[in-house]
């Protein structure tokens, strides 16, 4: 039992050996296809090309299969190189190909694959060419398949031009529809539609025609200003970019946008005719007033007259000096305003704003307003917080947009007068017997209305009064600090009253500004006309009339009455409420004697010199 599985597994090794070793010498002993590939290629024909490497069995036939077709042929060759020719076919088409060795009666070889192209033919012409639509949306383009070759189409060429130009937009497609994007209305296209082989051949084409609808043209593009000057502006700009073929007429209108507070502002409109615009529209927009900042406007309108989008571009004509003027006139309205006005050129489109100008002889800053021109070019101005009493001078110029100025219209104005202010700080300085010196400051408000200063001192023993102007006819030291007045020939010992007034050029006074001083004592000078009255025998009334200088510092007269036995002494009080004549009677005297009478003043603690008088009592 041992001894047969043993016999059984040595004989399956042995079929096994074989079995495997018989293979191995099989598959060494076919043959083998090599590079096979189209050699070359017609309309109708493919040619085949292998080579064949041999192996220990011999090669009986090969089987060639197209794949397209289902056909099979078999094709004997025992060459190391082989070619076959396969035709009828169809052009410009693909195929593939398996090709198969056979050895000995019943042996297959490896099948071998390749593909083949026959060679491209022009197609026909497209077939029922046609467009629906007029240019805007839903605009297609249709055709049917030529019927000659028409496996050779691999795209569709598209083609349109525009009437009157060489030059054409293509592009293709692998359907038989297309919609026509793009297209410009106002236009005449022409259409062509052509097979496109594999291999890029162009078959025959088949035309179809387009005249496209009106259409509204678009805004004219990169409009610029070339050029300008005080008449004209140029300006150059570009078709518009949507529906530029429906442009009939360019039209130009300008707009004064900065003068519209003169009055109604200036419009005008030019027409170009499209034709001319090639490749850059240009045109001089002429005549225009200077001076003026205008709107330039340009837009497109086709033949039926409807307008599109305007382009606008901002720009000036060139500055010219503009007239001064015609007249100018200045008044004052009350103290502190003045009112300015003038008469413009209505015909002068440059003069743009009025420049006024004041400045005062008081403060000597000069200061200026801006004021726009409006409707003929006349204008009023009031010039506000001015000081009164205070001459200025005030300037009138016209001023172009760009600045430059007319010749200056100069006018002189003094403003109205106000009372003015008193003197300030009024004091004594120094006080003599017949002298002051006082100070003062000039008025804090309104100091310039200070023409005239007028100094009052009034004599409060007598109450009489002298006036005097410190400054006349011209105005006082305005802003100066402090001013020093001296007065004399005043009378000593006498109460005075100083008031000061300041006066406005018409001769308004101000509020009073007052100080009071006495005059210091002096000795008088003698008594005068020193005389006998009522000469009795015991008695005589004297009289006389106060000194003639400083007679209102003597407290008492000493009169000394004597004969040549006897001398007596009167002492007679006297102040300067005494009368001005003076009267003493002197009893007790001798009848029918001679006396001398000497008086004197007293005054200061000093005596006047002596005034005499003799006289003879009577005799009982």
């Amino acid at each position: 039992m041992r001894e047969t599985s043993l016999k059984v597994m040595k004989l399956l090794y042995l079929v096994v050996l074989v079995v495997c070793f018989g293979s191995g010498v099989l598959a060494q002993s076919l043959g083998q296809i090599k590079n096979f590939r189209q050699a070359e290629g017609t309309e109708d024909s493919i040619t085949l090309a292998w080579d064949f490497e041999a192996g220990e069995t011999a090669l009986t036939f090969y089987t060639l299969l197209n794949v397209e077709e289902g056909f099979e042929t078999n094709i004997k060759c025992p060459l190391e190189s082989c070619t076959t020719v396969v035709d009828f076919l169809n052009a410009c088409s693909e195929y593939h190909f398996d090709l198969t060795p056979h050895f000995g009666g019943t042996t297959v070889g490896n099948k071998t694959s390749t593909t083949g192209h026959t060679s491209d033919v022009l197609p026909g012409m497209p077939l029922n060419l046609k467009i629906e639509g007029t240019g805007y949306s839903n605009t297609t383009i249709s055709w049917d398949v030529p019927t000659e070759n028409p496996a050779c189409i691999g795209e569709y060429q598209i083609c349109r031009r525009l009437e009157g130009e060489t030059d054409q937009d293509c592009f293709n497609t692998t359907e038989t529809t297309e919609t026509l994007d793009m297209l410009q209305l106002c236009s005449h296209y022409f259409f062509t539609v052509k097979g496109l082989t594999h291999l890029g051949g162009l078959g025959e084409e088949a035309a179809v025609d387009l005249k496209t609808a009106n259409g509204v043209p678009g805004e004219p593009e990169d409009l610029q200003v070339k050029e300008w000057g005080p008449d004209y502006v140029t300006v150059t700009f570009h078709d518009p970019l949507t529906n530029p073929l429906c442009v009939d007429i360019f039209a130009f209108t300008w707009h004064d946008h900065v003068h519209a507070p003169r009055g109604e502002s200036s419009r005008a409109t030019q027409v170009l005719n499209a034709q001319r615009c090639d490749p850059i529209c240009e045109n001089t927009i002429a005549p225009l007033p200077p001076c003026r900042n205008v709107t330039i406007s340009v837009s497109a309108s086709n033949a039926a007259g409807v307008v599109g989008i305007a382009a606008s571009v901002e720009t000036s004509t060139e500055d010219l000096d503009p007239s001064a003027p015609l007249s100018a006139d200045a008044k004052p309205i009350n103290p502190t305003t003045i009112q300015v006005s003038w008469t413009g050129n209505p015909g002068d489109t440059c003069a743009y704003e009025a420049e006024v100008c004041w400045i005062d002889e008081v403060i000597f800053e000069e200061q200026c307003q801006d004021i726009a021109v409006e409707g003929d070019g006349s204008g009023i101005f009031n010039i506000t917080d001015v000081l009164p009493c205070t001459q200025y001078e005030i300037s009138v110029v016209f001023r172009s947009p760009m600045g430059k100025e007319s010749d200056l219209t100069r006018l002189v104005q003094t403003t109205a007068d106000v009372e003015p202010s008193p003197v300030v700080d009024l004091q004594i300085v120094d006080v003599g017997p017949t002298d002051v010196t006082y100070k003062y400051r000039m008025p804090d408000v309104n100091p310039q209305c200070a023409v005239d200063i007028k100094d009052k001192y009034l004599d409060v023993t007598d109450n009489s009064f002298s006036v005097e102007a410190s400054v006349s006819g011209q105005k006082v030291n305005v802003g100066s600090s402090e001013s020093t007045i001296h007065k004399d020939g005043l009378l000593s010992c006498s109460d005075y009253y100083i008031e000061v007034t300041t006066l406005s050029p018409t001769g308004l006074e101000s509020t009073v500004a007052n100080v009071s001083f006495t005059t210091e004592s002096a000795p008088s000078t003698q008594p005068q006309h020193l005389e006998t009255h009522s000469v009795q025998t015991t008695s005589v009334v004297l009289e006389w009339l106060k000194p003639k200088e400083n007679s209102r510092c003597i407290t008492e007269y000493k009169l000394t009455v004597s004969n040549t036995t006897t001398s007596t002494d009167y002492h007679i009080p006297a102040s300067r409420d005494s009368p001005t004549k003076m009267t003493y009677m002197v009893a007790d005297l001798s009848s029918c004697t001679e006396y001398k009478a000497y008086l004197i003043a007293i005054a200061s603690g000093s005596a006047s010199d002596p005034a005499f008088a003799a006289f003879k009592t009577l005799c009982s």
